[in-house]
């Protein structure tokens, strides 16, 4: 049984065998005192007042009452015979757990306890409230987590107060385990990591630094789809949760799609796992992103031959030799835009067309002009490179994200027809 409080608390007690049918009765009543609950004792710790033929028993059920309730429950005939009335100091079923935010802020004040203060700069609330701890900084007020891995935003981890409280010698005399702590403060197992803007080049690798903990590697679940990844080396957006969970609907159980920007798998594996595509042809040019895909093609038990993988451009030959014409649906799920891979996207559906995902960064208030724009230069792209008329319809546009002030990230969904010569 969990730790007593010092609170005594009216319970009914009855036999184990009999506690759960006696619980559901009481509960339809509504007599159920809802803090405490029911639980299970040992009978030989219950009061001499309680029958020896229920203190004899290695477990007996204690049901929590309302006082309200009791005089109901003594007159209750058609439970009377199976119980007991009594009090016992019974643990609370519904603990309110601390704000993080309070415990970070204690985990601060540990540290510097009665030191004198650091050399920070004094907020205007500081100002205005004549705060003492005035070298403490603000707990953080967001954070992310993957796994048991805490991720600190890098405008907090640079911040003059955040970075003048790491200077205390108190704290330099062991950061890792001071930011160990800080992990576990914030829900997390003393793994935590500072996140800073994907590198803005072609292989938007990751650019968190890890500050506690052995092991970058994180397996995030989403949408019952697993992501390994390690932090350091790939890249993970969490803004695109509702897109990933969105793709994953798809019924692509007897289509073929190409990923041209497949990552670690962020839509690979929908399509794979819940969509159950029958083959995916999955490119990227990071080693690292390929890497983790081909281990989350095995954490997510998915059969060998439904996924082809290719390490290099999308444009190079010997992938548009391995997808061309194969297709029935393309992602181009790359920002600020993919239209340097529009022609292999052209090359890799099918002569009769199909489907395809256009992501792109767009300016708020122009999503249909953006979309026909697209729609035109493929249908311009497949004419030139294959002969093909094409006729594309843009059946919906998603808004995933803001991405910047008044720019959204937004995502395409359409379908091109082949048009027979003469029409």
């Amino acid at each position: 049984m969990a730790a007593m409080s010092d609170v005594q608390v009216p319970v009914a007690l009855t036999t184990a065998a009999d506690g759960e049918n006696v619980f559901k009765q009481m509960k339809k009543k509504k007599w159920i005192d809802k803090e405490y609950g029911k639980c299970v004792v040992d009978g030989s710790t219950l009061p001499m007042s309680v029958p020896a033929t229920l203190r004899e028993e290695a477990k007996v059920a204690a049901i929590a009452l309302l006082p309200t309730c009791l005089s109901q429950v003594e007159l209750a005939e058609d439970l009377n015979s199976l119980l007991v009335l009594s009090s016992l100091p019974l643990p609370k079923r519904y603990r309110k757990k601390r704000d993080p935010k309070e415990v970070v802020a204690d985990l601060f004040k540990s540290y510097l306890g009665s030191s004198p203060p650091l050399a920070a700069p004094i907020s205007l609330h500081e100002r205005e409230g004549g705060d003492h701890n005035r070298s403490l900084p603000d707990p953080p007020q967001a954070w992310e987590k993957l796994d048991d891995l805490i991720l600190l935003p890098f405008e907090y981890f640079d911040s003059a107060s955040f970075q003048s409280f790491l200077a205390h010698p108190k704290v330099k005399e062991d950061k890792t385990h001071f930011f160990a702590q800080l992990s576990r403060a914030l829900g997390g197992k003393g793994r935590i990591a500072v996140q800073r803007p994907i590198a803005a080049n072609d292989h938007r690798r990751s650019q968190v630094q890890l500050l506690a903990g052995d092991s970058d590697w994180v397996q995030h679940v989403e949408h019952g789809v697993v992501y390994g990844l390690h932090v350091t080396k790939n890249m993970f957006s969490s803004g695109n949760v509702t897109e990933r969970g969105r793709v994953g609907c798809f019924n692509v159980s007897e289509e073929v799609v190409v990923d041209l920007f497949c990552g670690i798998g962020f839509f690979t594996l929908p399509f794979l796992v819940r969509g159950r595509a029958k083959k995916v042809y999955a490119v990227d040019h990071d080693e690292d992103a390929v890497a983790a895909l081909r281990l989350n093609l095995d954490l997510n038990k998915v059969e060998k031959g439904r996924c082809s993988l290719y390490l290099g451009d999308n444009r190079d030959q010997a992938f548009l030799d391995m997808a061309a014409n194969k297709g029935d649906r393309v992602h181009l799920g790359l920002l600020p835009h993919a239209r340097f891979s529009f022609s292999t996207a052209v090359r890799v559906l099918k002569e009769e067309g199909g489907w395809m995902h256009i992501h792109e960064n767009v300016r708020d208030g122009e999503e249909k002009a953006w979309a026909d724009e697209v729609v035109g230069e493929i249908e311009a792209l497949a004419k030139r490179e294959r002969g093909m008329t094409w006729k594309g319809k843009v059946h919906h546009i998603e808004k995933v994200k803001w991405y910047a002030p008044r720019i959204r990230h937004l995502v395409a969904d359409v379908k091109f027809e082949a048009i027979p010569a003469g029409e």
